[in-house]
């Protein structure tokens, strides 16, 4: 595969999920994953790669720079950890805070 675009459309095909579907799970636009998929940027931003990476369960080196295997050894998040993530970004710092901490806390009394 050539490009970041190209290699996305083919883990959507594998993953046999639409653009639509990619776009809502990860917290982005439709026109977002567009973007991407017409290889209009070489460029994704950090968060946002990892949450192609891990919604599509495939290697980010192997996304960015088509290197290596697209299958990532790790393990995918469910939707319910997705939803998690996507509304814990929409929280500003201080208050993410105060969840990490209030979770790690929770955490540790459940174990």
């Amino acid at each position: 595969m050539n490009n970041f675009g190209q290699r996305l459309k083919e883990a959507l095909e594998k993953r046999n999920m639409s653009a639509s579907e990619l776009a809502r799970r990860i917290g982005v636009t439709r026109g977002a994953v567009s973007f991407w998929l017409r290889g209009e940027t070489q460029t994704v931003s950090g968060p946002n790669l990892m949450a192609l990476a891990t919604t599509l369960g495939i290697d980010a080196t192997w996304l960015t720079t088509g290197q290596g295997n697209m299958d990532s050894s790790e393990v995918t998040m469910t939707s319910e950890e997705l939803d998690l993530i996507k509304s814990l970004r929409q929280l500003s710092r201080q208050k993410q805070k105060v969840v990490f901490a209030t979770t790690q806390t929770l955490i540790n009394q459940l174990k």
